[in-house]
Order: structure tokens, then sequence, then C-alpha cells
């Protein structure tokens, strides 16, 4: 071991251990865990880890690891095993799935708008998200490294993500019927493994409900 030491030194090569991100640690702490841990095939490119999003604000920073809790994840992973069914291209994205109530707090007082128009944007941190106890996750797919286009991006606040108004969106062709197939496609994907989305957002999909959440899920603060 001495001399390992001694050689290291002599190459001028100091081996540094590479600090955790806050919120890797804080999930650690929780007992969640790394999705790259249980499947290769599910890609997390978090949407708030740079400006690209509807704050454009870089809310996680450097934080490039996707966490969840294990019963969540792994029916997950079923539903990334119903896209593997129709091709092996098929990759679901998860563009966030863990919030922390802090970081929910700071996206809600970042919204320039009134406070009682936020709430078509973001749950108010004083009644919780299903993300604060990683029971939601925001999702779409890649196909051999091309994300599908779902006839918006994923956070655009209009009525085209909502899937109540699809029908309405295809007979006005301001939804291609290619659109709504992969919008199809992924909540077949989702309901497979029995998550349920939201009538607002195509990307959305719950685990639970919130009040069996906070009875089985610890609040991420």
């Amino acid at each position: 071991m001495l001399a390992k030491r001694s050689n290291l030194k002599m190459t001028g090569i100091i081996k540094v251990e590479a600090k955790k991100h806050y919120l890797e640690e804080l999930y650690d702490s929780l007992g969640l865990v790394k999705i790259s841990d249980f499947s290769e095939s599910i890609l997390y490119r978090p949407a708030y880890s740079d400006t690209l999003n509807f704050l454009k604000i870089n809310l996680y920073k450097s934080l490039k690891t996707g966490y969840l809790p294990l019963p969540v994840l792994q029916q997950l992973i079923k539903a990334q095993s119903y896209l593997d069914s129709l091709s092996s291209c098929l990759k679901l994205i998860v563009y966030d799935g863990v919030r922390p109530l802090h970081v929910q707090q700071m996206m809600w007082d970042s919204l320039k708008l009134p406070n009682h128009q936020k709430y078509g944007y973001i749950a108010a941190p004083s009644y919780n998200s299903l993300h604060n106890y990683g029971c939601a996750v925001d999702v779409g797919i890649d196909s051999c490294g091309i994300e599908w286009d779902f006839g918006t991006r994923f956070d655009t606040f209009d009525s085209l993500s909502a899937p109540v108004c699809e029908g309405l969106f295809l007979k006005t062709k301001r939804l291609s019927h290619l659109q709504y197939q992969h919008r199809v496609i992924l909540r077949k994907a989702m309901h497979a493994a029995r998550f349920y989305g939201i009538t607002s957002e195509w990307w959305h999909f719950n685990y639970c409900s919130l009040d069996q959440a906070k009875l089985n899920f610890v609040l991420i603060k």
C-alpha cells in the first residue's frame, strides 16, 4: 500500500473522490434508488438541470442522476418493458421525477404570475405534490437517439398539451396523427405499468393518489 501511495506521488496523480450532489445525498439518506442501477434503458434527462424549461431557471444545478422510490421505479421498468415489446429502439425519458419540497417552493416563487394563476402551472407547495413523494413522473420517448414529437414540448402549458382536447386538435389539424399516436403509445406503456395520467399534461403520470403517497412514502423536503 505504501509503494502504491509513493508511485501516485511520483507521477503527480492525486485521486480525488467526486463529491456527491447535495440532492443525491438527500435521496440516498431517504432510501431512494438510482434509476441507472436498475435499468440501462430508461433515460434521465432532467429538464430542470438547465434553463430549457418554462421557468428558464436551472433548479437542480449539476444533478444528472435520476432517483425514484424503488416501488415506483419497479413499475416504471414495466412501462419500459412494454416499449421493448414494440421496438428495441424505444426508451422512456424521465424529464422529472422526484422533486423536493424546497425545489417546489423555488418553482412557485420564481413563476412571475399572480398566485391564483400559478395553479395552472404548478402545485402550491403548501398542498404538496406527488412529485414531492417521488410518486409522479414526467416522461417522453426516445427512438434511437431522437426524441419523439408529441405536438408540444414537455412543460408547454397550453391547451394543446391536454390529452382531454386531443380529439378536437386532430379534427382541426393542430395535432398530427403521428403526434397523437406517439401520445397513445406513451399512455399505453404507462398504463401497462399501472400509472395513470392527467387531463392537462400528456407527459405527467401518477403512481398512486396523494393520500396513498402520504401513507406509504416519505415527503422529500
